[in-house]
C-alpha cells in the first residue's frame, strides 16, 4: 500500500519545484519508501507512467525542451529482487526509439561491483549492452569500515551531459 503520510509539501518547496513520485507498492518492503524526481518549476515536466512496469520502483518523467525532449527517471533496484533488471529491460523496451536517444537513468542499483558474475550483475550488463547506455558515475558512492563500492549509478545514452543540455534549451 502506498504511504500517503508523507505529503509532497514535506518533500520540497512546491512554489519552486514539481514533485513526481511513485510510492512503494507491491514489493516485499511494504512500509514507506518509493522513488521521486523533484524538478524546478521552470522546466516543463510530464510524468510518463506508460513506460513504467508494475512492481518496479522506477519513475519516468519527460522534460520538454525547445529543441529536444529528455526522458529522466529514477530507479531503486532492491537487492532482494532478482528480476529487477529484467523489469528494467521491459520498461526500456516500452520507450519509443526517438525518446530513447535522450534519457538519463540515475538510481540505487544495489550492485557492488559489475565484475562480480552474479545473475543480477549479468542481467544489468546485458541491459547496458542492449540499449548502449553509458555509466556516468566514477568512483565510490558508498563507504564502509572495511570496503567501499559504487552503488549509486547514473546511466545515459550519450556520453555527454544531457541534463545540462536539456536545461539550457528550455525557454
Amino acid at each position: 500500500m502506498a504511504d500517503d503520510s508523507v505529503t509532497d509539501a514535506l518533500i520540497e518547496d512546491l512554489e519552486l519545484f514539481d514533485v513526481h513520485r511513485k510510492d512503494r507498492t507491491g514489493c516485499q518492503k511494504e512500509n514507506g519508501g518509493g522513488v521521486a524526481l523533484i524538478c524546478k518549476k521552470e522546466l516543463q515536466t510530464i510524468r510518463a507512467a506508460e513506460y513504467e512496469v508494475e512492481s518496479l520502483e522506477l519513475l519516468w518523467v519527460k522534460v520538454i525542451g525547445v529543441r529536444t525532449n529528455l526522458l529522466a527517471s529514477v530507479l531503486y533496484a532492491s537487492g532482494y529482487d532478482l528480476d529487477v533488471f529484467t523489469k528494467l529491460r521491459t520498461s526500456l523496451q516500452l520507450i519509443p526509439p526517438r525518446l530513447r536517444r535522450n534519457l538519463v537513468l540515475p538510481g540505487d542499483y544495489s550492485i557492488e561491483e559489475t565484475s562480480v558474475k552474479t545473475r543480477r550483475t549479468r542481467e544489468l550488463v546485458s541491459v547496458i549492452k542492449e540499449f548502449a547506455i553509458f555509466q556516468r558515475v566514477r568512483g565510490d558512492t558508498r563507504q564502509r569500515k572495511t570496503y567501499s563500492s559504487c552503488l549509486d549509478l547514473v546511466f545515459s545514452i550519450e556520453p555527454s551531459t544531457l541534463c545540462l543540455h536539456c536545461a539550457s534549451t528550455v525557454k
